[in-house]
């Protein structure tokens, strides 16, 4: 491992030690951190190959959180929000998306559960979100 390859697994994990972890742990073939190329490409299979442990772990975690709001639209604040993640969105600009079909109880408590949840952050004030 390079330096330069450390620095971008820092980076890319946000200096996670879970994801630091999954990452060196990677059982993919093709792992390499000896180049940065190397590094992006092992991030990308356990992220997105099923048998990679990053993969696993959210898809665990996204599903449980999405049950206890249990309905389509979770889902569908959850991609809003993760479309531009580093965008704040307001709770009017959610519930436009979502055509005004929750009260506004009804959307913060989904907005809530997501947040509790870690699949969404609470952005400069209580009323702006963003995706992860």
């Amino acid at each position: 491992m390079t330096d330069e390859s450390a620095m971008v697994i820092n980076q890319l994990t946000k200096s996670d030690p879970f994801y630091i972890a999954s990452l060196l742990r990677s059982d993919w073939i093709d792992k390499d951190f000896s180049t940065v190329d190397g590094v992006i490409k092992t991030l990308d299979y356990e992220i997105k190959n099923r048998e990679g442990e990053l993969f696993g772990t959210w898809s665990e975690y996204i599903s449980s959180t999405i049950k206890a709001v249990n309905d389509r639209y979770a889902k569908q604040i959850l991609l809003f929000l993760s479309r531009e993640r580093e965008k704040e969105c307001t709770r009017e600009e959610i519930s436009k998306h979502l055509e005004g079909q929750l009260s506004d109880s009804e959307l913060e408590e989904k907005l809530h559960t997501l947040e509790t949840g870690d699949l969404i952050t609470q952005g400069s004030s209580n009323f702006r979100y963003r995706g992860i």
